[in-house]
C-alpha cells in the first residue's frame, strides 16, 4: 500500500464530500473528490487507488452499478458504501458484491476514520500476501524446489520471509532433506544474491584446520601455511555463508564464531587484526540442538543467536503427496544425464516409489529414480526396477538380473564390489554414468575397476 496514493470519494452532497475530506485530511490521508462515479471510474484507469468511498445514490451512475465495474477491474481495491437512505437491502447488496462495508449518513467522524484504517489495513494485508505468493513463485522458479504438500507450502513462505531480512537462520531437518537447497533459496531470494554463496561442512572439516577455513590465517600461523589465506566469512563478502552440519563444531570454535556473530567481526589465525565481515549466516543441522545445549555439547548462547529464525523441513515421510511430482523430476533429470528418453512410469511403479519409506529422504529417492531409470533402459518403468533395498520387494532376485544378496554373509567390500560391477554393466561400462550413479568421482570409479581388474579386491 502506498501512503501517497488518495482516497477517492464518489459523492453528489457538497456538504458530505467536505465532512470527509476534513475527517481524511485531519488523519493525514489525502483525498480525490468526485461527484459523478463516471468520473471516478476513468480517474482510476489512470491512477492507482487503495480505497474508494462511494455513496449508493448518484446521479447517472448508480453507486451498486460503480461498485460492480469497481470490483471487476480492480478486485483488490477497498470500497466504502455511504448512504443517507438507511436502505438495509441495499446496503446487503453492496456487502455481496464485493464492499468492504457501509456507514449511514449522517455518520460520526470518528466511526468513518476508524472504518477507513480497517479498510486499508486489509487492503494492505492483501498486498503482502500477494507479494508473498509472487516471492513463493519466483522461489519455486529460482531453485526448482517441488512440493505442492501444505508442510513444502509453509517451507516456502518461511524462506520468502527469510529472504526478505539480514538475520541469522538456523535449518533443522533430517539428513537428505534438502537443506542446502533451503539455503540457497534463501540466498538467490535476497538483496544480496548477485553476491557469493559459500557452503562450509562443519564435519568434513577436520577440527585443527576449521578455524582457518572459516577465519582465515597468515603467513607462518601453523606448520604449512606458507601465505596468507582468506577465510570463507571474509570471501563471502557481503553474500551467505552455509554452514552445514553446524552441530558438529567443537565447543572452542564455538565460542571463537559466536563473538564473530556478535561482533562482526573475524581474526585471522596468525594475527591480532580484526576484519570487518558482512555475511548472512545460515546454518543447518540434522542434530536436535536443544538436546545437545541440555547435554553441555553445544553454548546454548550460539543456539539462541543461530535460530534466530528457525525453518524445519519435513522428511519425505511427512508430505508423500509430493512423491510423484518428485519422481518425475528426476525420471526426467536422470534420462538427460545418460542420454536417453526419460521412459514411462507403470502407475504400479509410481505407488511403489509412494510406499517406501526413505530413510534418506529426498537424496534416497533420487538414487532410487537413478536406478530404476538405468533398469528401465528403453522400455517403460516398471515395479520390479523400483527396490529400496538390493533385492526387491518378494526377497527374489533383482529385476533384469540384478544384484540380490548372497544366501551366505560376505565382507562388506566383496558386496561394494558386487554392487559397483553391476551399475556399471547397466550403464553400457559407461564410466562417467556408473560415477554419478554412485555419487563418487570418476577418479575414485577408475581406480576401484582397476583393482577389481587386478584382482587386489
Amino acid at each position: 500500500m502506498s501512503q501517497n496514493r488518495p482516497i477517492v470519494v464518489v459523492d453528489d452532497d457538497r456538504h458530505i464530500q467536505r465532512l470527509i475530506d476534513m475527517t481524511l485530511t485531519g488523519d493525514g490521508r489525502t483525498v480525490k473528490l468526485f461527484t459523478k462515479a463516471e468520473a471516478a471510474i476513468e480517474y482510476l484507469g489512470k491512477e492507482e487507488a487503495d480505497l474508494v468511498i462511494l455513496d449508493l445514490m448518484l446521479p447517472g451512475m448508480s453507486g451498486l452499478e460503480a461498485l460492480s465495474i469497481l470490483k471487476q477491474r480492480w478486485p483488490e481495491t477497498e470500497v466504502l458504501m455511504i448512504t443517507a437512505h438507511g436502505s438495509v437491502r441495499s446496503a446487503v447488496e453492496a456487502l455481496k458484491a464485493g464492499a468492504f462495508d457501509y456507514v449511514n449518513k449522517p455518520f460520526d467522524p470518528d466511526e468513518l476514520s476508524a472504518l477507513v484504517a480497517r479498510a486499508l489495513e486489509r487492503h494492505q494485508l492483501k498486498d503482502e500476501n500477494v507479494h508473498l505468493k509472487d516471492e513463493v513463485a519466483e522461489l519455486r522458479k529460482l531453485t526448482g524446489m517441488i512440493g505442492g504438500s501444505r508442510a513444502m507450502k509453509q517451507v516456502q513462505e518461511l524462506i520468502a520471509i527469510a529472504a526478505e531480512v539480514d538475520v541469522s537462520v538456523l535449518i533443522l531437518g533430517e539428513s537428505g532433506v534438502g537443506k542446502e537447497l533451503v539455503a540457497h533459496a534463501i540466498h538467490d531470494l535476497g538483496t544480496q544474491s548477485k553476491a557469493p554463496f559459500i557452503a562450509v561442512n562443519c564435519a568434513a572439516i577436520p577440527e585443527s584446520m576449521l578455524e582457518g577455513e572459516l577465519f582465515g590465517h597468515r603467513k607462518g600461523a601453523f606448520t604449512g601455511a606458507v601465505e596468507d589465506r582468506m577465510g570463507k566469512f571474509e570471501a563471502a563478502g557481503k553474500g551467505t555463508i552455509f554452514l552445514d552440519e553446524i552441530g558438529e563444531m567443537d565447543p572452542g570454535l564455538q565460542a571463537k564464531l559466536l563473538r564473530v556473530l556478535e561482533s562482526r567481526k573475524v581474526v585471522p589465525l596468525g594475527s591480532h587484526e580484526e576484519i570487518a565481515v558482512r555475511a548472512r549466516v545460515v546454518a543447518a543441522t540434522n542434530q536436535a540442538l536443544e538436546a545437545a545445549v541440555a547435554e553441555g555439547r553445544f553454548r546454548a548462547d550460539l543456539y539462541y543467536r543461530l535460530s534466530t529464525f528457525p525453518i524445519l523441513v519435513p522428511p519425505l515421510r511427512e508430505r508423500r503427496e509430493d512423491i510423484p511430482a518428485l519422481v518425475e523430476q528426476f525420471v526426467r533429470q536422470a534420462a538427460e544425464r545418460f542420454q536417453r528418453h526419460p521412459p514411462a512410469i507403470d502407475p504400479q511403479a509410481m505407488r511403489k516409489f509412494e510406499t517406501l519409506d526413505y530413510p534418506g529422504n529426498i537424496r534416497e529417492l533420487k538414487n532410487l529414480v537413478d536406478r530404476a531409470v538405468l533398469l528401465a533402459g528403453k522400455g517403460t518403468l516398471l515395479p520390479g526396477h523400483v527396490a529400496g533395498t538390493l533385492n526387491d520387494e518378494e526377497g527374489g532376485a533383482a529385476p533384469n538380473g540384478g544384484l540380490g544378496f548372497p544366501p551366505e554373509p560376505i565382507p562388506l567390500r566383496e558386496l561394494e564390489k558386487r554392487y559397483i560391477l553391476h551399475i556399471y554393466q547397466q550403464t553400457g561400462e559407461n564410466q562417467s554414468q556408473t560415477a554419478r550413479v554412485l555419487g563418487i568421482d570418476r577418479t575414485t570409479l577408475i581406480n576401484k575397476l582397476k583393482r577389481y581388474e587386478s584382482g587386489e579386491e
